[in-house]
Parts: structure tokens; C-alpha cells; sequence
């Protein structure tokens, strides 16, 4: 393959002849050129299909996604057509000293719902979803130093009743 030269003015000033198939250097500096390319997109395909596939959410999770997401924007009217009448609140006691764990779901929903979230916000916080039976739990694993394992498991139930899961309560282990 002949390559010319031009100087500044645009004129040819000689050609330049290189034969790809006689030079081994080339050819081994194209080989490992393309091979560098392939991994390089091997690697990269890989990756976002590993990426994608944490994104995915099963039947279960998403059950508490959507759940959570009604927690979160406040949606009492939602939260109540989705839970069982009473639910299990450990956090939902007043100061007067409460002893019962279950309450009315409207009540807890329109007048505790920050105490049955717990956090301000869920969404930054990694879970695992469980299944067994006709139950659901979702479990949140809090690192905490004032707890003598270093931390503690917040745990959302759902029951199901007529093919639906219902919301049945939240409990700190």
C-alpha cells in the first residue's frame, strides 16, 4: 500500500510504500490492537448486563417497592386498602407507656406513619425480601453501635389473603 506525503502547500512530495503482510511488527501490533478491543467491549457488555440484572426486581420486591413508595409519598388511602385492619407496630406506642404491639391501620397510617417507616427515608437502604408460605417479610439490616451485636433487623410483613399480600406490620429484632 503506497501512503504519499505532502508538504505544507499541499504538493506530493514522495510516496511511501508499506507492505502490511511483510512487516511481523505491524501485524502483531494490529493482532494485540484488536484483541485490546475485544476485551475492552467484552468487559464492558458484561458489566452493564450484570448492572441490569441487579436492577431487576422480583414479583416479591416489588411488592415492597410499591408499598414503600406509598409509605414514603404519605398515601394513607393506598396504605389502609393494602393492609390487614390491625396491624403490628413495635414502634407505634405513645409515651404514655402502650403496651399493645397492634393498632387500627387507618389510626397508625393517618397519625403514626413516620414510627411504622422508621427512617425518613427507606429508599437508600439495601433489603432482602423472604418468602414462605402465605408470608412475605422484607428485612433491613441496620448497623448500630448501641446495640450489642452492632446492629438490628427491621422487618415488614405481608400476608396473603385472596391471591393479594397484605401489609400485617413492622418489627425490630
Amino acid at each position: 500500500m503506497s501512503l504519499p506525503s505532502f508538504d505544507g502547500n499541499g504538493k506530493t512530495l514522495n510516496c511511501v510504500s508499506l507492505q502490511i503482510g511483510e512487516n511481523k511488527s505491524l501485524r502483531h501490533s494490529m493482532s494485540f490492537l484488536q484483541a485490546s478491543i475485544f476485551a475492552l467491549l467484552s468487559f464492558t457488555v458484561i458489566s452493564c448486563g450484570q448492572r441490569d440484572e441487579r436492577k431487576k426486581l422480583s414479583s416479591i420486591d416489588s411488592i415492597w417497592v410499591n408499598f414503600k413508595t406509598q409509605l414514603e409519598n404519605r398515601n394513607v388511602k393506598f396504605l389502609v386498602a393494602n393492609s390487614l385492619d390491625t396491624i403490628q407496630c413495635v414502634d407505634c406506642g405513645d409515651s404514655a407507656g402502650e403496651e399493645t404491639e397492634f393498632y387500627d391501620a387507618h389510626f397508625i397510617f393517618q397519625n403514626r406513619l413516620d414510627k411504622v417507616k422508621h427512617f425518613k427515608n427507606l429508599s437508600d437502604k439495601d433489603f432482602t425480601t423472604h418468602e414462605s408460605d402465605n408470608l412475605v417479610r422484607v428485612s433491613y439490616n441496620i448497623p448500630s453501635s448501641l446495640f450489642q451485636d452492632h446492629g438490628y433487623n427491621l422487618i415488614f410483613t405481608f400476608v396473603k389473603v385472596k391471591n393479594k399480600y397484605l401489609f400485617a406490620g413492622m418489627i425490630v429484632t
